[in-house]
Protein backbone atom coordinates (compact mmCIF):
# COMPACT_ATOMS: atom_id res chain seq x y z
CA UNK A 1 0.00 0.00 0.00
CA UNK A 2 0.80 3.65 -0.37
CA UNK A 3 2.45 5.58 2.31
CA UNK A 4 -0.43 8.09 4.62
CA UNK A 5 -0.15 11.17 3.99
CA UNK A 6 -1.20 10.63 0.73
CA UNK A 7 -1.10 14.20 -1.51
CA UNK A 8 -4.05 13.65 -3.44
CA UNK A 9 -6.73 15.14 -1.14
CA UNK A 10 -10.04 13.39 -1.08
CA UNK A 11 -11.72 16.60 -0.79
CA UNK A 12 -10.66 17.43 -4.29
CA UNK A 13 -13.31 18.37 -6.56
CA UNK A 14 -12.84 17.26 -9.82
CA UNK A 15 -15.12 19.75 -11.65
CA UNK A 16 -14.36 23.26 -11.64
CA UNK A 17 -15.37 25.22 -8.75
CA UNK A 18 -18.39 27.97 -9.10
CA UNK A 19 -16.17 31.02 -9.26
CA UNK A 20 -14.43 28.91 -12.51
CA UNK A 21 -17.82 28.76 -14.03
CA UNK A 22 -16.72 32.25 -15.93
CA UNK A 23 -13.24 33.04 -17.61
CA UNK A 24 -11.17 35.30 -15.32
CA UNK A 25 -11.42 39.27 -16.22
CA UNK A 26 -9.75 40.39 -19.77
CA UNK A 27 -5.82 41.17 -18.68
CA UNK A 28 -6.02 39.47 -15.19
CA UNK A 29 -4.95 35.91 -14.94
CA UNK A 30 -7.07 33.30 -13.30
CA UNK A 31 -4.11 32.65 -10.88
CA UNK A 32 -0.16 34.25 -10.06
CA UNK A 33 2.36 32.41 -11.90
CA UNK A 34 4.17 30.79 -9.79
CA UNK A 35 7.91 31.73 -9.25
CA UNK A 36 11.09 29.31 -9.16
CA UNK A 37 11.09 29.34 -5.42
CA UNK A 38 7.22 27.53 -5.93
CA UNK A 39 8.89 24.63 -8.04
CA UNK A 40 9.33 22.30 -4.64
CA UNK A 41 5.56 23.22 -3.19
CA UNK A 42 3.01 20.49 -3.41
CA UNK A 43 1.19 21.02 -6.99
CA UNK A 44 -2.25 22.82 -5.81
CA UNK A 45 -3.72 21.15 -9.26
CA UNK A 46 -5.06 17.95 -9.74
CA UNK A 47 -3.07 16.35 -12.90
CA UNK A 48 0.07 18.20 -10.34
CA UNK A 49 -1.23 15.54 -8.27
CA UNK A 50 -1.48 12.55 -10.01
CA UNK A 51 1.97 12.73 -11.10
CA UNK A 52 3.36 13.31 -7.52
CA UNK A 53 1.44 9.52 -6.89
CA UNK A 54 2.50 7.81 -10.40
CA UNK A 55 5.99 8.68 -10.47
CA UNK A 56 6.52 7.43 -6.88
CA UNK A 57 4.62 4.11 -7.66
CA UNK A 58 7.18 1.19 -6.53
CA UNK A 59 5.85 -2.59 -6.98
CA UNK A 60 6.83 -3.10 -3.08
CA UNK A 61 3.74 -0.92 -2.04
CA UNK A 62 0.90 -2.30 -4.42
CA UNK A 63 -0.99 -5.41 -3.02
CA UNK A 64 -0.05 -8.73 -4.77
CA UNK A 65 -3.77 -9.32 -5.91
CA UNK A 66 -3.20 -6.15 -7.53
CA UNK A 67 -0.49 -7.01 -9.57
CA UNK A 68 -2.21 -10.36 -10.62
CA UNK A 69 -4.96 -8.42 -12.15
CA UNK A 70 -2.45 -6.47 -13.97
CA UNK A 71 -0.86 -9.92 -15.11
CA UNK A 72 -4.60 -10.70 -16.20
CA UNK A 73 -5.46 -7.80 -18.16
CA UNK A 74 -1.50 -7.64 -20.02
CA UNK A 75 -2.37 -10.83 -20.82
CA UNK A 76 -5.18 -10.18 -22.53
CA UNK A 77 -4.87 -7.69 -24.20
CA UNK A 78 -1.40 -8.99 -25.67
CA UNK A 79 -3.61 -11.30 -27.23
CA UNK A 80 -6.13 -9.41 -28.31
CA UNK A 81 -3.39 -7.08 -29.79
CA UNK A 82 -1.83 -10.15 -32.05
CA UNK A 83 -5.50 -11.01 -33.31
CA UNK A 84 -5.92 -7.37 -34.18
CA UNK A 85 -2.95 -7.24 -36.73
CA UNK A 86 -4.79 -9.81 -38.42
CA UNK A 87 -7.59 -7.22 -39.48
CA UNK A 88 -7.42 -5.32 -42.75
CA UNK A 89 -7.45 -2.11 -40.26
CA UNK A 90 -3.98 -2.77 -38.91
CA UNK A 91 -2.69 -4.15 -42.27
CA UNK A 92 -3.66 -0.85 -43.41
CA UNK A 93 -1.62 1.02 -40.21
CA UNK A 94 1.27 -1.24 -40.53
CA UNK A 95 1.67 -0.28 -44.05
CA UNK A 96 1.16 3.52 -43.96
CA UNK A 97 3.82 3.90 -40.30
CA UNK A 98 6.65 3.74 -42.78
CA UNK A 99 5.87 6.79 -44.15
CA UNK A 100 5.04 8.47 -41.25
CA UNK A 101 7.56 7.03 -38.13
CA UNK A 102 10.96 6.74 -38.47
CA UNK A 103 12.53 3.63 -37.70
CA UNK A 104 13.92 2.69 -34.06
CA UNK A 105 14.19 0.04 -31.48
CA UNK A 106 9.95 -0.62 -30.50
CA UNK A 107 8.47 -3.95 -31.59
CA UNK A 108 5.60 -3.95 -34.17
CA UNK A 109 3.60 -6.42 -33.84
CA UNK A 110 2.45 -8.47 -36.63
CA UNK A 111 5.81 -7.35 -38.43
CA UNK A 112 9.37 -7.85 -38.63
CA UNK A 113 10.01 -3.91 -38.62
CA UNK A 114 10.61 -1.49 -35.81
CA UNK A 115 10.00 2.00 -35.45
CA UNK A 116 10.49 4.97 -33.09
CA UNK A 117 8.27 4.91 -29.76
CA UNK A 118 5.52 7.12 -30.98
CA UNK A 119 5.26 4.97 -33.89
CA UNK A 120 4.89 1.56 -32.62
CA UNK A 121 2.46 3.15 -29.98
CA UNK A 122 0.13 4.43 -32.99
CA UNK A 123 0.37 0.36 -34.77
CA UNK A 124 0.34 -1.51 -31.58
CA UNK A 125 -2.66 0.48 -30.65
CA UNK A 126 -4.60 -0.03 -33.69
CA UNK A 127 -4.32 -3.72 -33.43
CA UNK A 128 -5.20 -2.94 -29.28
CA UNK A 129 -8.64 -1.80 -30.49
CA UNK A 130 -9.23 -3.29 -33.88
CA UNK A 131 -11.51 -6.41 -32.80
CA UNK A 132 -13.24 -4.72 -29.94
CA UNK A 133 -12.11 -7.47 -27.87
CA UNK A 134 -10.02 -5.66 -24.92
CA UNK A 135 -10.94 -6.14 -21.11
CA UNK A 136 -12.19 -2.71 -19.31
CA UNK A 137 -11.80 -0.89 -16.19
CA UNK A 138 -15.03 -1.54 -14.50
CA UNK A 139 -15.12 2.13 -12.75
CA UNK A 140 -16.42 4.18 -16.08
CA UNK A 141 -15.75 1.08 -18.49
CA UNK A 142 -12.58 2.87 -19.45
CA UNK A 143 -10.70 0.53 -22.44
CA UNK A 144 -7.78 1.60 -20.43
CA UNK A 145 -5.21 -1.34 -21.30
CA UNK A 146 -5.69 -1.30 -24.77
CA UNK A 147 -4.58 2.35 -24.40
CA UNK A 148 -1.64 2.07 -21.59
CA UNK A 149 -0.31 -1.11 -22.68
CA UNK A 150 1.31 0.19 -26.51
CA UNK A 151 2.71 3.49 -24.78
CA UNK A 152 3.89 1.60 -21.89
CA UNK A 153 5.52 -0.88 -24.03
CA UNK A 154 7.09 1.56 -26.27
CA UNK A 155 8.28 3.80 -23.70
CA UNK A 156 9.62 0.47 -21.87
CA UNK A 157 11.92 -0.59 -25.59
CA UNK A 158 13.13 2.63 -26.12
CA UNK A 159 14.11 3.74 -23.05
CA UNK A 160 15.42 0.16 -22.57
CA UNK A 161 14.00 -0.12 -18.92
CA UNK A 162 13.37 -2.74 -16.73
CA UNK A 163 10.85 -5.06 -16.36
CA UNK A 164 10.07 -3.53 -13.19
CA UNK A 165 9.41 -0.91 -14.44
CA UNK A 166 7.01 -1.41 -17.52
CA UNK A 167 5.06 -3.13 -14.85
CA UNK A 168 4.99 -0.56 -12.40
CA UNK A 169 4.00 2.18 -15.70
CA UNK A 170 1.44 -0.37 -16.86
CA UNK A 171 -0.57 -0.11 -12.97
CA UNK A 172 0.00 3.54 -12.37
CA UNK A 173 -1.47 3.82 -15.60
CA UNK A 174 -4.47 1.95 -15.06
CA UNK A 175 -4.75 3.47 -11.62
CA UNK A 176 -5.02 7.31 -13.18
CA UNK A 177 -7.69 5.79 -15.94
CA UNK A 178 -9.65 4.56 -13.31
CA UNK A 179 -9.33 7.40 -10.78
CA UNK A 180 -10.47 9.40 -13.57
CA UNK A 181 -13.33 7.10 -14.93
CA UNK A 182 -15.12 6.93 -11.97
CA UNK A 183 -15.20 11.07 -11.28
CA UNK A 184 -16.52 11.71 -14.58
CA UNK A 185 -17.76 9.14 -17.30
CA UNK A 186 -21.54 9.16 -16.72
CA UNK A 187 -21.34 13.36 -17.61
CA UNK A 188 -18.82 12.66 -20.03
CA UNK A 189 -20.61 10.26 -22.04
CA UNK A 190 -23.97 11.64 -21.79
CA UNK A 191 -22.23 14.70 -23.71
CA UNK A 192 -21.11 12.63 -26.67
CA UNK A 193 -17.80 11.87 -25.86
CA UNK A 194 -15.48 8.78 -25.33
CA UNK A 195 -14.34 8.22 -21.26
CA UNK A 196 -11.72 5.90 -22.78
CA UNK A 197 -10.37 9.32 -24.84
CA UNK A 198 -9.92 11.31 -21.66
CA UNK A 199 -9.30 8.73 -19.12
CA UNK A 200 -7.39 6.19 -21.05
CA UNK A 201 -5.01 9.28 -22.29
CA UNK A 202 -4.14 10.85 -18.88
CA UNK A 203 -3.60 7.09 -18.02
CA UNK A 204 -0.90 6.20 -21.01
CA UNK A 205 0.76 9.44 -19.91
CA UNK A 206 1.23 8.49 -16.61
CA UNK A 207 1.90 4.80 -17.96
CA UNK A 208 4.69 6.15 -19.91
CA UNK A 209 5.98 8.85 -17.61
CA UNK A 210 6.72 5.78 -14.83
CA UNK A 211 8.23 3.70 -17.37
CA UNK A 212 10.63 6.68 -18.36
CA UNK A 213 11.43 7.29 -15.08
CA UNK A 214 10.22 10.71 -15.14
CA UNK A 215 10.44 12.98 -12.05
CA UNK A 216 7.00 14.36 -10.81
CA UNK A 217 7.34 17.65 -11.83
CA UNK A 218 7.67 15.98 -15.39
CA UNK A 219 5.26 14.21 -15.24
CA UNK A 220 2.64 16.63 -13.87
CA UNK A 221 3.67 19.23 -17.47
CA UNK A 222 2.80 15.58 -19.35
CA UNK A 223 -0.58 15.64 -18.09
CA UNK A 224 -0.80 19.00 -18.65
CA UNK A 225 0.42 19.26 -22.22
CA UNK A 226 -1.80 15.96 -23.12
CA UNK A 227 -5.32 17.72 -21.74
CA UNK A 228 -5.46 19.25 -24.90
CA UNK A 229 -6.08 16.01 -27.23
CA UNK A 230 -8.51 14.05 -24.77
CA UNK A 231 -11.71 14.49 -27.08
CA UNK A 232 -12.75 11.20 -28.59
CA UNK A 233 -16.29 11.62 -30.32
CA UNK A 234 -18.88 8.51 -29.21
CA UNK A 235 -20.06 9.10 -32.50
CA UNK A 236 -16.59 7.47 -34.01
CA UNK A 237 -17.69 4.44 -32.60
CA UNK A 238 -18.64 1.55 -35.21
CA UNK A 239 -15.94 2.83 -37.56
CA UNK A 240 -12.41 2.73 -37.91
CA UNK A 241 -12.35 6.41 -36.59
CA UNK A 242 -12.40 5.17 -33.30
CA UNK A 243 -9.82 2.58 -33.61
CA UNK A 244 -7.20 4.93 -35.04
CA UNK A 245 -8.49 8.00 -32.82
CA UNK A 246 -7.34 5.85 -29.80
CA UNK A 247 -4.30 4.38 -30.50
CA UNK A 248 -3.50 8.13 -31.45
CA UNK A 249 -3.68 9.10 -28.35
CA UNK A 250 -1.49 6.07 -27.07
CA UNK A 251 0.97 7.79 -29.37
CA UNK A 252 0.25 11.09 -27.63
CA UNK A 253 1.28 10.14 -24.63
CA UNK A 254 4.82 9.08 -25.97
CA UNK A 255 4.89 12.31 -27.70
CA UNK A 256 3.85 14.63 -24.70
CA UNK A 257 6.34 12.99 -22.02
CA UNK A 258 9.09 13.62 -24.76
CA UNK A 259 8.44 16.72 -24.61
CA UNK A 260 7.85 17.72 -21.21
CA UNK A 261 11.39 15.74 -20.60
CA UNK A 262 12.81 18.48 -23.17
CA UNK A 263 11.20 21.15 -21.07
CA UNK A 264 7.71 22.06 -22.63
CA UNK A 265 4.77 22.98 -19.79
CA UNK A 266 1.35 22.39 -20.23
CA UNK A 267 -1.51 25.18 -18.40
CA UNK A 268 -1.63 24.86 -14.67
CA UNK A 269 -5.58 22.96 -13.87
CA UNK A 270 -5.44 21.32 -17.30
CA UNK A 271 -8.09 19.41 -15.72
CA UNK A 272 -10.50 21.24 -13.14
CA UNK A 273 -9.57 24.45 -14.62
CA UNK A 274 -12.02 27.10 -16.90
CA UNK A 275 -11.37 25.85 -20.12
CA UNK A 276 -10.27 23.05 -18.60
CA UNK A 277 -10.75 18.84 -19.78
CA UNK A 278 -13.75 18.18 -17.31
CA UNK A 279 -15.72 21.72 -17.74
CA UNK A 280 -14.90 20.92 -21.83
CA UNK A 281 -15.90 17.49 -21.63
CA UNK A 282 -17.91 16.75 -19.02
CA UNK A 283 -19.70 20.36 -18.14
CA UNK A 284 -21.05 21.64 -14.88
CA UNK A 285 -20.68 19.32 -11.55
CA UNK A 286 -23.73 17.24 -12.06
CA UNK A 287 -25.41 16.57 -8.24
CA UNK A 288 -23.74 13.69 -6.03
CA UNK A 289 -20.65 13.33 -8.54
CA UNK A 290 -18.11 11.36 -6.76
CA UNK A 291 -14.57 12.67 -6.08
CA UNK A 292 -12.39 9.86 -6.05
CA UNK A 293 -8.49 11.20 -5.85
CA UNK A 294 -8.48 10.79 -1.83
CA UNK A 295 -8.43 6.81 -2.40
CA UNK A 296 -5.79 6.60 -5.18
CA UNK A 297 -3.35 4.43 -3.66
CA UNK A 298 -5.31 2.77 -0.66
CA UNK A 299 -8.03 1.57 -3.12
CA UNK A 300 -7.15 0.04 -6.42
CA UNK A 301 -9.46 -0.17 -9.45
CA UNK A 302 -7.64 -3.08 -10.92
CA UNK A 303 -9.43 -4.62 -8.41
CA UNK A 304 -11.77 -2.58 -7.06
CA UNK A 305 -14.31 -2.49 -9.01
CA UNK A 306 -11.80 -4.16 -11.02
CA UNK A 307 -11.97 -5.37 -14.12
CA UNK A 308 -14.24 -6.46 -17.53
CA UNK A 309 -12.65 -9.11 -20.17
CA UNK A 310 -15.06 -10.08 -22.93
CA UNK A 311 -15.94 -13.99 -24.57
CA UNK A 312 -16.71 -12.33 -27.26
CA UNK A 313 -15.57 -9.32 -29.74
CA UNK A 314 -18.37 -7.25 -29.63
CA UNK A 315 -19.05 -4.20 -28.23
CA UNK A 316 -20.33 -4.20 -24.68
CA UNK A 317 -23.61 -3.52 -24.45
CA UNK A 318 -24.55 -6.45 -26.68
CA UNK A 319 -22.92 -8.99 -24.97
CA UNK A 320 -25.55 -9.96 -22.58
CA UNK A 321 -28.55 -10.36 -25.28
CA UNK A 322 -25.93 -12.38 -27.33
CA UNK A 323 -24.84 -14.26 -24.73
CA UNK A 324 -28.56 -15.35 -23.20
CA UNK A 325 -29.41 -15.74 -27.15
CA UNK A 326 -26.39 -18.09 -27.63
CA UNK A 327 -27.91 -20.19 -24.40
CA UNK A 328 -31.58 -20.74 -24.90
CA UNK A 329 -30.61 -22.19 -28.79
CA UNK A 330 -27.95 -24.42 -26.99
CA UNK A 331 -30.14 -25.32 -23.50
CA UNK A 332 -33.55 -25.89 -25.48
CA UNK A 333 -31.41 -27.21 -28.51
CA UNK A 334 -33.02 -25.33 -30.93
CA UNK A 335 -32.77 -25.83 -34.64
CA UNK A 336 -31.76 -22.57 -35.68
CA UNK A 337 -34.06 -23.04 -39.09
CA UNK A 338 -37.12 -23.00 -36.63
CA UNK A 339 -36.31 -19.93 -35.59
CA UNK A 340 -38.84 -17.27 -36.51
CA UNK A 341 -37.90 -14.13 -34.23
CA UNK A 342 -35.65 -12.89 -31.89
CA UNK A 343 -36.73 -10.15 -29.45
CA UNK A 344 -34.35 -8.71 -27.12
CA UNK A 345 -36.08 -5.84 -24.57
CA UNK A 346 -32.98 -3.79 -23.29
CA UNK A 347 -32.59 -0.24 -21.36
CA UNK A 348 -34.27 2.37 -23.68
CA UNK A 349 -30.92 4.14 -24.20
CA UNK A 350 -29.05 0.99 -24.78
CA UNK A 351 -31.55 0.28 -27.94
CA UNK A 352 -31.52 3.69 -29.75
CA UNK A 353 -26.90 3.23 -29.08
CA UNK A 354 -27.54 -0.07 -31.27
CA UNK A 355 -25.92 -0.62 -34.62
CA UNK A 356 -29.10 0.22 -36.69
CA UNK A 357 -29.55 -1.64 -40.40
CA UNK A 358 -27.61 -4.12 -41.79
CA UNK A 359 -23.94 -4.12 -41.30
CA UNK A 360 -21.31 -3.26 -44.54
CA UNK A 361 -18.16 -2.81 -42.54
CA UNK A 362 -16.53 -5.19 -39.69
CA UNK A 363 -16.89 -1.94 -37.34
CA UNK A 364 -20.41 -1.59 -37.54
CA UNK A 365 -20.67 -5.58 -37.54
CA UNK A 366 -19.77 -5.10 -34.25
CA UNK A 367 -21.89 -2.89 -32.75
CA UNK A 368 -24.85 -4.63 -34.84
CA UNK A 369 -26.99 -6.95 -32.39
CA UNK A 370 -28.62 -7.75 -35.04
CA UNK A 371 -25.14 -9.63 -36.67
CA UNK A 372 -24.30 -11.23 -33.74
CA UNK A 373 -27.05 -13.01 -33.21
CA UNK A 374 -27.66 -13.51 -36.90
CA UNK A 375 -23.98 -15.43 -36.68
CA UNK A 376 -25.32 -17.70 -33.73
CA UNK A 377 -28.34 -18.52 -36.19
CA UNK A 378 -26.28 -19.03 -39.27
CA UNK A 379 -23.13 -20.53 -37.73
CA UNK A 380 -24.03 -21.75 -34.35
CA UNK A 381 -21.54 -19.64 -32.48
CA UNK A 382 -19.93 -16.27 -33.26
CA UNK A 383 -16.28 -15.57 -32.60
CA UNK A 384 -13.23 -13.42 -34.06
CA UNK A 385 -12.95 -15.46 -37.62
CA UNK A 386 -16.41 -14.43 -38.40
CA UNK A 387 -15.09 -10.23 -38.25
CA UNK A 388 -14.55 -10.55 -41.89
CA UNK A 389 -16.18 -9.19 -45.04
CA UNK A 390 -16.59 -12.80 -47.16
CA UNK A 391 -19.21 -13.44 -43.77
CA UNK A 392 -21.14 -9.91 -43.88
CA UNK A 393 -21.63 -10.43 -47.40
CA UNK A 394 -21.82 -14.46 -47.46
CA UNK A 395 -25.33 -16.50 -47.61
CA UNK A 396 -27.80 -17.35 -45.05
CA UNK A 397 -26.62 -14.31 -42.63
CA UNK A 398 -28.84 -11.42 -44.14
CA UNK A 399 -32.10 -13.89 -44.07
CA UNK A 400 -30.99 -14.62 -40.16
CA UNK A 401 -30.36 -10.90 -39.76
CA UNK A 402 -33.82 -10.19 -40.18
CA UNK A 403 -35.27 -12.38 -37.78
CA UNK A 404 -33.74 -10.02 -34.47
CA UNK A 405 -35.21 -6.58 -33.39
CA UNK A 406 -33.92 -4.96 -30.45
CA UNK A 407 -36.85 -2.93 -28.03
CA UNK A 408 -37.33 -1.05 -25.24
CA UNK A 409 -38.01 -2.73 -22.14
CA UNK A 410 -41.29 -1.85 -20.90
CA UNK A 411 -44.25 -3.23 -18.46
CA UNK A 412 -46.44 -4.27 -21.61
CA UNK A 413 -43.99 -6.53 -22.55
CA UNK A 414 -44.03 -8.53 -19.41
CA UNK A 415 -41.16 -7.38 -17.62
CA UNK A 416 -40.02 -5.04 -15.42
CA UNK A 417 -38.84 -2.27 -16.88
CA UNK A 418 -37.06 -1.12 -13.52
CA UNK A 419 -34.62 -4.00 -13.75
CA UNK A 420 -32.58 -2.13 -16.27
CA UNK A 421 -32.60 0.99 -14.29
CA UNK A 422 -30.20 -1.34 -11.55
CA UNK A 423 -28.61 -3.22 -14.45
CA UNK A 424 -28.28 -0.92 -17.86
CA UNK A 425 -26.71 -4.03 -20.22
CA UNK A 426 -29.51 -6.38 -19.15
CA UNK A 427 -31.62 -8.14 -21.56
CA UNK A 428 -34.38 -10.21 -21.48
CA UNK A 429 -34.14 -12.32 -24.30
CA UNK A 430 -37.50 -13.88 -26.41
CA UNK A 431 -37.05 -16.42 -29.51
CA UNK A 432 -40.19 -17.87 -31.00
CA UNK A 433 -39.37 -21.13 -32.59
CA UNK A 434 -41.90 -22.71 -35.78
CA UNK A 435 -44.23 -25.24 -33.80
CA UNK A 436 -43.29 -24.42 -30.68
CA UNK A 437 -44.05 -22.54 -27.42
CA UNK A 438 -41.60 -19.64 -27.28
CA UNK A 439 -38.55 -19.62 -25.18
CA UNK A 440 -37.28 -16.84 -22.89
CA UNK A 441 -34.64 -15.89 -20.46
CA UNK A 442 -33.19 -12.70 -18.63
CA UNK A 443 -29.12 -11.73 -18.61
CA UNK A 444 -28.44 -9.04 -16.30
CA UNK A 445 -24.76 -8.48 -17.16
CA UNK A 446 -22.07 -10.23 -19.78
CA UNK A 447 -19.71 -12.77 -18.07
CA UNK A 448 -16.35 -11.43 -17.19
CA UNK A 449 -17.32 -8.72 -15.59
CA UNK A 450 -15.94 -8.25 -12.18
CA UNK A 451 -19.44 -9.74 -10.65
CA UNK A 452 -19.00 -12.65 -12.55
CA UNK A 453 -15.25 -13.20 -13.34
CA UNK A 454 -13.52 -15.45 -16.06
CA UNK A 455 -10.37 -18.05 -14.23
CA UNK A 456 -7.02 -17.12 -15.14
CA UNK A 457 -7.30 -20.47 -17.09
CA UNK A 458 -10.17 -18.66 -19.09
CA UNK A 459 -8.33 -15.77 -20.07
CA UNK A 460 -5.15 -18.08 -20.73
CA UNK A 461 -7.90 -20.29 -23.40
CA UNK A 462 -8.85 -16.60 -24.65
CA UNK A 463 -5.16 -15.26 -25.20
CA UNK A 464 -4.13 -18.99 -27.05
CA UNK A 465 -6.80 -18.51 -29.59
CA UNK A 466 -6.03 -14.90 -29.80
CA UNK A 467 -2.63 -16.57 -30.98
CA UNK A 468 -3.98 -19.20 -33.10
CA UNK A 469 -5.55 -16.35 -35.22
CA UNK A 470 -2.66 -14.87 -35.18
CA UNK A 471 -0.65 -17.48 -36.75
CA UNK A 472 1.88 -18.14 -33.67
CA UNK A 473 2.30 -21.75 -33.23
CA UNK A 474 1.41 -23.09 -29.47
CA UNK A 475 4.28 -23.85 -27.44
CA UNK A 476 5.27 -19.64 -28.54
CA UNK A 477 2.13 -19.23 -27.45
CA UNK A 478 2.49 -20.42 -24.07
CA UNK A 479 5.60 -19.58 -23.60
CA UNK A 480 4.48 -16.17 -23.85
CA UNK A 481 1.27 -16.38 -21.20
CA UNK A 482 3.75 -17.90 -19.22
CA UNK A 483 6.14 -14.72 -19.34
CA UNK A 484 3.23 -12.40 -18.67
CA UNK A 485 1.99 -14.53 -16.13
CA UNK A 486 5.57 -14.37 -14.47
CA UNK A 487 6.07 -10.46 -15.16
CA UNK A 488 7.63 -8.85 -11.84
CA UNK A 489 5.47 -8.10 -8.69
Amino acid sequence: MMDEGLVVDPTDDPFPSPEDAEPPPSGEDEEAPSSDEDEEVLPSDLAGRLAVWSSDLRLDRIPSEVIHAARRSLLDVTGCALAGTTTPLSKAIRATAPRLYAEGKCHVMGDSARLNPVGAAMVNGVACHALEFDNTLASGRVHAAAMVFPAVLAATEASSAAPLDMMAGFIAGMEVAGVIGAAVAGPVVARGWSISGLAGLMGAVAGVARAFRLDSGTTAHALRLAVAKGGVMSISEGTSARSTALAGLSEEAVKVCLFANDGMAGPDRALEGWGGAFAVLAGPKPKGAPNPWGGLGKTWFLTDPGLSFKLHPLTSGILPAVEEAANLLSVHRIPSNRVTRVTCQMEAGAVARLFSGDPHTVPQAQHSLRFAIGCLLTFGQLNVSHLRRSVLEGPGLEEAMAKVRAVPATGSLGIDAAVFETNPQAARVIIEVDGREPVMGLRLGATGRPELPLSDRQIEAKFLANTRLAGIDEPKAQLMARRVWEMPG
